[in-house]
């Protein structure tokens, strides 16, 4: 795979003129997942339910602009291209991640700073990378394209590439709703190449290689299970059904546990594990280092640190 071209964009934080003035914020984001900024499309708030199931970065972003601004959010996820011409409308108030483009500053409203996009309020950079089937040479030299006659390239619906590449005077396919049904056309061998974002394909062959090796050494319902845990803990954030547990005599101090069950090397890398906002104990996030565990009886406690390191704690 060739680097097409390392494009940083600003995605900026987008909003209808005027809207300030109001209490309330309506909001559309984009429905594909792309972990971590948005997880898993079992997650689909309708605006009456004010997204409060929805996960991802994107969300604990906007819970956390709402409670510093005093403002109320609501919001609803689409196409990303619907997402475009419902802001247009009126139908939304502002968007989240939208890259910067001039034909989209008269249409909506950027952060700019001496008539440029100002970069230092970015909350998301993309780099974007060409991609083609296995053997086959890169059209692209970094200086000029060479395509074949009648090929374009796929890339997802409504991503600012397409109008980067379009000002080249490459033919463009934006059909495909998201990055995996761009990789699956190019897998079939129904397109020939794509221009992806780096991030968005590492997350998709990550989880299908691991489906995979499993489905390889240990059979397809095996492969079917993992892949299921793999959303349930990548996707959806949720706790994995298998995961090693640690028997513990609480009370017990949460720095001493994390280290007795591998969570941490020392007792000073548990701090600052739990400094940085990475532990949390049955889903809530501990802040405190003097936090004392107490297990309670049955299933006792989960204790994580990050996304994916997971231990059930059973009470001595």
């Amino acid at each position: 795979m060739k680097r097409l071209l390392y494009l940083l964009c600003a995605a900026l934080l987008c909003l209808a003129p005027a809207v300030w003035a109001q209490t309330s914020l309506r909001w559309c984001l984009n429905e594909v997942a792309s972990p971590p900024w948005r997880l898993g499309l079992e997650h689909r708030p309708r605006l009456s339910e004010k997204g409060e199931r929805a996960q991802g970065l994107e969300y604990d972003f906007l819970r956390l602009l709402a409670s510093r601004s005093g403002l109320q959010f609501q919001w609803v996820q689409r196409p990303w291209r619907r997402c475009l011409l419902e802001l247009q409308r009126g139908e939304h108030d502002a968007m989240m991640a939208m890259s910067y483009l001039p034909e989209r500053e008269p249409l909506y409203r950027f952060p700019m700073r001496e008539g440029r996009p100002d970069e230092a309020r970015a909350i998301q950079r993309f780099s974007y990378y060409l991609y083609v089937a296995k053997g086959q040479p890169s059209p692209w030299d970094g200086q000029q394209w060479q395509l074949p006659a009648g090929t374009a390239v796929a890339v997802p619906m409504g991503y600012s590439i397409a109008t980067v590449l379009r000002d080249q005077g490459v033919s463009v396919d934006d059909s495909q709703r998201g990055t995996e049904e761009v990789l699956g056309k190019l897998v079939s061998g129904q397109v020939a190449v794509a221009a992806l974002p780096f991030d968005e394909v590492e997350g998709v062959l990550k989880r299908e290689a691991a489906t995979q090796v499993v489905r390889f050494i240990h059979g397809n319902d095996a492969a079917v299970d993992a892949l299921e845990n793999w959303d349930r803990v990548h996707r959806e954030r949720q706790v994995p059904e298998d995961m090693p547990s640690h028997v513990v005599a609480t009370p017990a101090l949460l720095v001493d546990v994390m280290v007795a069950c591998k969570l941490a090397p020392s007792k000073g890398q548990a701090r600052r594990f739990i400094e940085g906002g990475g532990v949390k104990l049955d889903g809530v996030k501990v802040s405190d280092t003097q936090t004392q565990v107490e297990v309670p009886g049955a299933d006792g406690s989960v204790l994580s640190h990050g996304r994916r390191q997971f231990v059930r704690l059973i009470r001595a």
